[in-house]
């Protein structure tokens, strides 16, 4: 069995600390995450690692502190639609973070497979019940896509991958560099503004959208979904923050009630400014999370 710490690669059986792997779920910049079993309790865990080939070793010791700070944003929070924290620690210079194993696939897989709108906005919803409470603590996600969210093989709806959080009103860019995705996006974001909690409404209000999208064309008076719905997520996604919903608990409500009823109760207001970010084909993949060099704030 490898033992090696950070010389450590994909090899099945390779011992992190008191964790085994047991193959690779992924990864982006610097940091990896595996599926692994703790040797002391048998359990799986999600273990996500700095890179053996983190590069030069003031990279490598930026890539550890930004785990550190994901470890630290992750036990603030606790709620049933946010990745649970088990365990940070080092292991032969290796930083790692184990975390609550969902068996599933991401929403951006799920959402391939053939659901109703209800269904679409059901999930989406519970994973925006995860973000409420993320803000609840004064966080700011800064990330949130399809390929963000886990949806459990039990039906468990899970917000992972906080490497880009900050706390709101922290995350202003250095020299204009920004890290993102750029298709979910914010203004305010690229614009390299510091974090607020309505970028994550529109990152939200964007996605869901882009779910959405095949039933664009069909109206709610043909089974899609009510124009109501619409008008919050264009709401959502409005340029200017100041147009859009005061909080994301009150979009939540929004579509709780045009899950509800059909559709919203909620008076929604004229808007003078109706213009709003499209969110239509982007030519970076939906793997791609960098679309500019790494804001040096970043959380």
């Amino acid at each position: 069995m490898n033992t090696l710490g950070f010389l450590f690669d994909d090899e099945v059986g390779t011992r992190i600390g008191h964790y085994v792997v047991e193959g690779s779920l992924g990864g982006g910049g610097m940091g990896v995450v595996y599926a692994a079993r703790d040797a002391l309790s048998g359990h799986r865990v999600a273990l996500k690692v700095v890179r053996a080939d983190s590069g030069a070793a003031r990279a490598a010791r930026h890539a550890r502190l930004q785990l550190l700070r994901e470890a630290w944003i992750l036990s603030r929070i606790q709620h049933p639609n946010v990745v649970r924290l088990l365990e940070v620690g080092t292991a032969r210079e290796v930083v790692f973070m184990a975390m609550a194993l969902v068996e599933g696939t991401d929403l951006f897989a799920w959402l391939r497979g053939a659901h109703s709108w209800r269904e679409i906005v059901e999930v989406f919803a519970t994973a925006g019940r995860g973000l409420a409470a993320v803000h609840d603590v004064g966080v700011v996600h800064r990330d949130f896509k399809p390929s963000n969210v886990l949806v459990g093989h039990d039906g468990s709806v899970c917000l992972t991958d906080f490497g880009l959080a900050v706390p709101a009103g922290e995350g202003e860019a250095v020299e204009g560099f920004v890290i993102g995705t750029r298709k979910y996006m914010a203004p305010e974001h690229r614009d390299g503004l510091r974090a607020s909690r309505l970028e994550d409404q529109f990152s939200f209000c964007a996605a869901l959208e882009e779910g959405l999208s095949a039933f664009r064309s069909s109206g709610g008076g043909s089974g899609g979904p009510p124009e109501q719905l619409w008008q919050a997520l264009h709401r959502g996604t409005r340029i200017d923050p100041k147009e859009r919903y005061t909080s994301l608990r009150e979009l939540l409500d929004v579509l709780t009630e045009v899950l509800r009823t059909g559709h919203s109760t909620v008076e929604e207001q004229p808007r003078t400014d109706s213009r709003r970010m499209q969110t239509g084909p982007d030519p970076q993949s939906e793997s791609t999370a960098v679309v500019a060099p790494v804001l040096r704030s970043r959380g």
